[in-house]
């Protein structure tokens, strides 16, 4: 489908028409009233044509011939227009006044004239772009055309023009055309200020940014990408601009092979850069101090550990022998002694035991630190029968109901370190639970890959929020000797047991309500792709 011709092309047109109407018409001598017979005017032509003829008192003009278009456009036949005054037909004054003034412009050039005005028309304002030559005495013949959307497209085109202009040297990203070679063709002047040129024409005279690459090979590599693909985006780079200096640039471009050129934007990241380098810089930084102090903390866990084991060791000995001589004495002069002095002697024995206890469980949990771990797959229904057979005297003395799934995941851990954590668990369970109440200890587990969360709820007296975090810690009682015995490491230890398993431990839990702890190991590979098949 062709498309309307522009403004330019119609005035071309016209001035190859020329109408020609001095060389293709007669005048029609005997009609008496001095009709133009115009055998050669087409009434197909999409053009508006006619005859005018200029009145003796120049104040109007009279159709003497019109063309089925100019009918057409004037809203009559052209028949009916013939002999009409131009002002009939809603010519205005000043539009009738350019007509004449026109005609007079031809007669005295002996040329055609062309000329544009606008119209009023029932459908709008019209812009005509109109051609008059002189026939003979007051007559003039004329061509006309419509080029009211020829116009509006141009003035669009204009408008549009104007708008990229104002965005392409307005915009805060540098944008530029340049030849494949790497001239510049066009550019704004953000291009301009990243360069260190003021003006976009000085840069344009003086900058090559082909030459300004600190490192050429990156523009070559640059051009092999954009003719492989076509486009390219955010390409690191670093251009030298005016003053010497190296800046980073991050370019997006496509390239247009066959008319020769390359367009795209760069941004400046110099900023950027150096704050990367820099956060490197810290993270090396931090990473080393990690290690060191990391080393550092190592070293004295080993030696706390270490003292720990000795000094607990060491205490077994004089706590034996007191344990021994109290022993001898109870048996032996027990009834020599009053009741109140048998009451102290009670304590000492019952002291002593709890001492042992303590120095038990103390090297136990130094003992974890010195443990070589063996990381394997774990079956947790083997783990847990161990811990059921364990414990079976404690649930049968509380009357417990233990629940535990037929079918659970291996896990990867060390065995022994394992089977203590959920022993100890299962252990805090049938302890801390409500007078006159049996235990009731319910087993389950989530598979959340690459982890396995094994919870262990009970119905027991609860655990205060407030010390969840405490619990965990050594020699953190929350409730007397008396009432509950212990040393206060066992759950600590459970942590520790964990944390060297890759391992965690948390708990959920208020007061009288129970506790719910959650452990959260490591899947096996065959239970992880269990996971993933489902």
């Amino acid at each position: 489908m062709n498309s309307e011709p522009t403004y330019d092309e119609l005035v071309q047109r016209i001035k190859a028409l020329e109408f020609e109407v001095n060389i293709h018409q007669s005048l029609d001598t005997q009609a008496g009233d001095g009709r133009f017979i115009l055998d050669s005017f087409s009434n197909n032509a999409k053009e508006l044509m006619g005859i005018i003829e200029v009145l003796d008192d120049e104040t109007d003009l009279r159709y003497v011939w019109l063309n089925k278009a100019a009918g057409q456009f004037l809203g009559k036949p052209a028949a009916d227009l013939r002999g009409m005054r131009a002002s009939d037909t809603g010519a205005t004054a000043q539009v009738v006044r350019l007509w004449i003034d026109e005609c007079h412009k031809a007669a005295l050039t002996g040329a055609s004239e062309q000329f544009e005005y606008t119209r009023t028309f029932p459908d709008g304002v019209h812009t005509l772009l109109a051609s008059t030559s002189k026939i003979r005495s007051r007559y003039f013949s004329f061509v006309v055309f419509d080029v009211t959307e020829q116009k509006r497209t141009e003035e669009a085109l204009r408008a549009s023009e104007k708008k990229y202009q104002s965005l392409f040297n307005n915009a805060q990203v540098a944008l530029f055309r340049t030849s494949i070679e790497g001239s510049l063709l066009e550019i704004n002047q953000r291009y301009a200020d990243i360069s260190g040129y003021s003006t976009i024409e000085a840069c344009m005279n003086q900058f090559n940014p082909a030459m300004a690459w600190a490192d050429p090979d990156g523009r070559n590599k640059l051009i092999e990408i954009l003719q492989e693909k076509g486009s390219v985006n955010d390409y690191e780079a670093k251009i030298i601009p005016r003053n010497g200096s190296h800046i980073w640039i991050l370019f997006s471009a496509t390239i247009y092979p066959e008319q020769g050129f390359i367009e795209g934007s760069l941004i400046e990241i110099t900023d950027r850069k150096q704050i990367e380098d820099e956060i490197r810089k810290l993270n090396r930084d931090l990473e080393l101090r990690v290690y060191q102090r990391t080393a550092q903390l190592e070293e004295v866990n080993k030696e706390l550990e270490d003292f720990v084991y000795s000094v607990s060791h060491d205490l077994r000995a004089p706590l034996r022998s007191i344990s021994g001589f109290s022993e001898i004495i109870n048996r032996r002069h027990r009834l020599s002694l009053n009741e109140e002095g048998q009451h102290y002697f009670d304590n000492i024995i019952k002291a002593s035991r709890q001492m042992g206890n303590l120095i038990d469980d103390l090297l136990k949990f130094s003992r974890l630190g010195r443990l070589s771990i063996k990381s394997e797959a774990i079956l947790l229904n083997d783990v847990f029968k161990t811990a059921m057979d364990t414990l079976s005297d404690q649930i049968k003395k509380t009357g417990a109901h233990v629940t535990i799934p037929e079918q659970m995941p291996a896990v990867q851990g060390d065995l022994t370190l394992t089977t203590h954590v959920f022993i100890n668990l299962l252990e805090n369970a049938l302890k801390y639970h409500k007078p006159d109440i049996p235990p009731v200890i319910d087993v389950g587990f989530e598979l959340k890959t690459p982890h396995v969360i094994i919870s262990i709820g009970d119905n027991g007296i609860g655990i205060d929020p407030a010390y969840h975090g405490k619990i965990f810690k050594m020699f953190q009682r929350l409730h007397g000797q008396a009432k509950y015995p212990g040393t206060g490491i066992g759950l600590a230890a459970v942590k520790k047991a964990l944390q060297l398993m890759k391992g965690h431990i948390g708990v959920e839990s208020e007061l009288n309500r129970g506790s719910t702890f959650k452990i959260t190991l490591l899947m096996t590979e065959t239970a992880s792709e269990h996971r993933t098949l489902q």
